[in-house]
């Protein structure tokens, strides 16, 4: 059992009996016949093993971009997710005798040079105000470089291997041995960021085609079977040679960022670790250039629709919601958006692919906008922030993951008990790989190699941008103590 397993287990027993009511007997091997093995498993009884503490009420204040504000909420008001997360926070003041103080800025891309200067401004002046901080990874990640945060590999009150936490923080995001933040539970926006296949289940059923959920069990869910299903359903319906999202039928579309997620799920490293714990860079892979060929021809075939500019997530999955495209590739928060809610023909969800059916297991990106916690270097107490940082992370995993997979399952898949099992193989696999977190510190991008926005040469991409990564490497791997 994977540490991201365990806390699976606990969040999807609700989800599961939700999920499959209605079903007097629900399908063998599904997310039914995982609850009942899972409700006798010991594990279930994990604690945070942290002591309670008296710290005199005093306050602890933590920096919060305002776009994910409600991961960090001030009131109850009656709505399941909102009041889990604050009775999360009331947990972790009890526990802890502290009152929590959020001050909220704007991170976002547009916002981020500001969010960051009031980081920078802020620990250069000495100035303890933030025990904590918060921030847009892709946003605020870059700042290591000025030496604002503190290394988490050297503080014994943090145990990233604790299952609460995102698996191997070290090897995905460590830089010659150091660490700068962690990933968990404590931010909802891991799992409302992170990328997923969602399938038409009519057009499905129209073209007779393959179960997706078979596929995934069998673990022959791959890209060729993905291009496969999307060319046998892709139509010009209007008759003028062009395949449109607006009008045509189309087999799969997506938004650049979803589709950069494809770098992940098919196990593509830019950027690995050798033997010595130092990052480099792969070069030109086979792997790497069969993959990009193939999205490539995927792309300009029609039946995989790229959309290169900027759009509304929560509007854009229209053309899946008329029966005009199997796959759908966004993210798990799309689910809440009316036109999903209010779809008239069933959908599922699966994982991205694997590269084939030898891969080991199906990869999940997660959103490089998820909120993410670095500890600044002018906190007053680091080993109380550590502490609080577990506590968060504890408390989200038990109470507030299992009330977003309710409300997020609840009113779109009473009848489809498949989803929970799906979720728990995305979430059992999601993964912040180091060259989408640090994208920005690179150019070209190296999460963008295999979008079409490179052209049709990975191999002149990679070589001519090869000399400035090498460089900014190596500025990331001599960060300040």
């Amino acid at each position: 059992m994977s540490k991201r397993t365990l806390p699976l287990l606990i969040a999807l027993s609700m989800a599961a009996s939700i999920c499959s009511c209605g079903k007097d007997n629900p399908p063998s091997g599904t997310a039914s016949d995982a609850q009942a093995e899972t409700t006798e498993a010991p594990e279930t009884t994990l604690s945070l093993g942290i002591p309670e503490e008296d710290n005199g009420g005093r306050t602890f204040t933590i920096l919060v971009p305002t776009e994910k504000s409600y991961e960090f909420v001030t009131e109850s008001n009656g709505e399941i997710v909102n009041d889990a997360m604050y009775n999360r926070s009331r947990k972790v003041e009890e526990h802890f005798n502290i009152s929590f103080e959020y001050r909220y800025e704007s991170d976002d891309w547009e916002a981020r040079n500001n969010y960051n200067a009031l980081i920078s401004s802020t620990v250069l002046a000495g100035d303890p105000t933030y025990d904590l901080i918060t921030g847009y990874i892709v946003c605020t990640l870059p700042e290591i470089t000025g030496g604002y945060f503190v290394d988490l590999n050297k503080l014994s009150d943090l145990n990233l291997d604790n299952p609460w936490w995102l698996a191997d923080h070290n090897g995905n995001l460590g830089i010659n041995g150091k660490l700068f933040c962690a990933i968990g539970d404590a931010n909802l926006s891991v799992y409302k960021d992170c990328a997923v296949v969602y399938f038409n289940k009519q057009l499905l059923d129209n073209f007779k085609l393959e179960n997706p959920y078979e596929l995934v069990r069998s673990g022959e869910w791959t890209l060729d079977k993905l291009i496969e299903m999307s060319h046998t359903v892709t139509d010009d319906i209007d008759g003028d040679g062009n395949i449109k999202l607006e009008t045509d039928r189309i087999g799969c579309y997506m938004q650049r960022v979803p589709w950069r997620a494809f770098q992940t799920s098919l196990e593509i490293k830019v950027v690995d670790v050798n033997e010595n714990n130092e990052r480099y860079f792969t070069g030109l892979t086979e792997r790497m250039a069969d993959s990009f060929d193939k999205l490539m021809a995927f792309n300009k075939s029609g039946d995989g629709y790229y959309e290169g500019s900027a759009v509304d997530f929560n509007a854009f999955p229209a053309a899946f919601c008329e029966d005009r495209a199997l796959f759908h590739l966004s993210y798990l928060y799309i689910t809440e958006s009316e036109l999903m809610r209010n779809m008239k023909s069933d959908f599922g969800i699966v994982p991205y692919p694997k590269y084939d059916s030898a891969q080991g297991k199906y990869y999940t990106q997660i959103g490089t906008a998820t909120n993410v916690m670095f500890i600044p270097k002018t906190a007053s107490d680091i080993d109380l922030t550590c502490r609080v940082m577990e506590a968060l992370s504890y408390y989200g995993m038990q109470d507030v993951v299992p009330a977003y997979y309710e409300i997020a399952l609840r009113d779109k898949y009473t009848r489809d008990a498949d989803v929970p099992e799906m979720l728990g193989l995305i979430r059992d696999g999601m993964t912040m790989d180091f060259a989408s977190a640090f994208s920005t510190c690179f150019s070209p991008q190296t999460n963008s190699l295999m979008t079409p926005d490179n052209g049709d040469n990975l191999a002149s991409t990679m070589a001519s941008g090869m000399s400035k990564w090498v460089a900014a490497l190596e500025k990331l791997g001599n960060i300040p103590e």
